[in-house]
Formats: structure tokens, sequence, C-alpha cells
């Protein structure tokens, strides 16, 4: 039986060997080498995987609470003093220069297209009274929430909310999805505008 001294004995006396390795421990060299490559080449791809997941869910995190800063600042500042008498959605003034909007989610900007829970991004469109006196969105003005620097890695965010006229507070929920349209986070949120 081979003890841990004769084996460091044989390692010295083989270090001072001219000769070099045998055959035999080259193999065994070369083939720990190879699997010890194996294992780190096989666990790459995972390192990988996890990276772009971690990153993915930090971002998207960045983006929602990006996207809920600035929809409840325009929240707060909202009149109500004349809305379209909606509660799902409503047309409210602007605080900031008393035009009437509404926020909306759309495939792409400048079109009106409501796609509810859908991913998109999320617009303050600008609306304007037809000859009716009804409330109709104006196509030409749509400002986005975010630029497209925030919004990354092809994320899009859906935006619903609504308001209660008794409790004077807006409701909503942000939800941001991946490239694919698969749901990463989301967050509810309730906001009383200063003016109410």
């Amino acid at each position: 039986m081979i003890s841990l001294k004769n084996a460091i004995g044989y390692l010295r006396k083989k270090g001072r060997n001219t000769g070099g390795f045998t055959l035999v421990e080259m193999l065994v060299v070369v083939l720990l080498i190879g699997l010890l490559g194996t294992v780190t080449a096989a666990g790459i791809p995972a390192v990988r995987q996890s990276y772009r997941n971690v990153k993915m869910r930090a971002n998207a995190q960045t983006l929602l609470s990006t996207s809920i800063s600035r929809t409840t600042d325009i929240f707060r500042n909202a009149d109500l003093s004349t809305t379209d008498g909606n509660t799902e959605e409503p047309v409210f003034l602007d605080g900031r220069n008393g035009v009437p909007v509404k926020l909306m989610t759309v495939r792409e900007i400048y079109s009106t297209h409501d796609i509810g829970e859908a991913p998109g991004i999320i617009v303050e469109q600008y609306v304007i009274r037809d000859e009716n006196g009804d409330y109709k969105a104006d196509e030409d003005n749509q400002v986005m929430l975010l630029t497209e620097k925030t919004v990354s890695d092809g994320m899009k965010e859906s935006l619903t909310y609504s308001y209660n006229k008794d409790k004077g507070v807006f409701s909503g929920k942000i939800t941001i999805y991946d490239s694919s349209g698969h749901k990463i986070v989301s967050q509810s949120f309730k906001v009383r505008p200063l003016n109410s």
C-alpha cells in the first residue's frame, strides 16, 4: 500500500528526474485536463443564460419603477374638473398645461390603437373635442412616457387604469413583458390627484 509519505517522496524524486514523464503519466495529465475543460465548457452556457435572466429581470424592474414614477406624476397633477365622464381610462386635463389627455398603451407610436392588456408602449395621448363635444384622439399628438433608451432588450409595457370618482383616486397596473410577450413583472398603484 502506498502511503502519503511514499507518494510525496516519489513526486520529489520524479521532479529531480531529467527524463520527464512516462507515457502513462502524460496520458493521465491530458485526460484530467480534458475532463476539466469539458466540465468548464458545459457550465458556460448555463452561466450565460443565468446572467441574461438576471440582467433582464433587473432591466424590467428598472423599467417598471420608471414607468410607475412617470405615470403617477401625471396622475398626481391631473385636473379632473373636466373629464369625459368615463371611469375606465378617463380623459383628464394635464395639470402642467391644461390640455385634455389620456394615457394608453399602443403598439407603435402615433397609432391610436388601444391594445389594453397586450404589451406595447405607454403614451400620453392628447385628445380634442369633435363637433359633437365628445373627446377623440388627436392622432398627431402622442408623447411617449419613456424614451426608447429607457426601454431596453425589446421589452414592452402595458398600462390599465381607472378613476374612482367617489374616492378621488386613480388605480392602475403596469406590466412589463419581454420581447416575446411573456410577462416579467407587474405592479399596481393608487394615486390621489393633488387638486381633487
